[in-house]
């Protein structure tokens, strides 16, 4: 099973954390109905998939990063997305599977750090581990040279 795009653009600068709360009746019909339509929906319309998985502390909390170049092309492709005859004749299938689901827009740290490569992107086998930090208005110059430093 592929869970993840097999051509991720390097300048995914817009990205959306994706978590979802599977109803855990469905979990096998939802890794199937992510892999064979959610996931190529989203990336037959120009959304990459940076990653997809289970939590591995909450066995129905699935999570996913999706990626776009720009906040242009995000409303764009989301747009081509939910509009499409695709994802209408799947999403009342898809939400029945889902108990919950919430959306964050990230932004990648390059964007206030240009310049400087701060993860490795020749490991593709690495393990990503996603961390939220809320940052003090006016912080973000310090927590980035505390975070560079290692």
């Amino acid at each position: 099973m592929n869970m993840v795009s097999k051509e991720v653009s390097k300048n995914s600068n817009v990205l959306e954390l994706r978590i979802y709360r599977i109803d855990e009746t469905m979990i096998t019909d939802w890794v199937r109905a992510f892999d064979r339509e959610v996931r190529v929906i989203n990336e037959s319309n120009g959304a990459g998939i940076m990653g997809a998985g289970f939590n591995a502390h909450a066995k129905n909390e699935f999570i996913w990063i999706r990626s776009f170049p720009d906040h242009e092309s995000r409303e764009v492709i989301r747009s081509r997305i939910y509009d499409g005859d695709d994802w209408l004749n799947i999403q009342d299938k898809i939400r029945g599977m889902l108990d919950t689901r919430t959306e964050q827009l990230l932004y990648p740290v390059g964007l206030w750090s240009p310049g400087k490569q701060l993860f490795r992107s020749d490991n593709k086998d690495q393990l990503n581990e996603i961390r939220i930090y809320e940052i003090a208005e006016g912080r973000m110059e310090d927590w980035l040279t505390i975070f560079q430093e290692k």
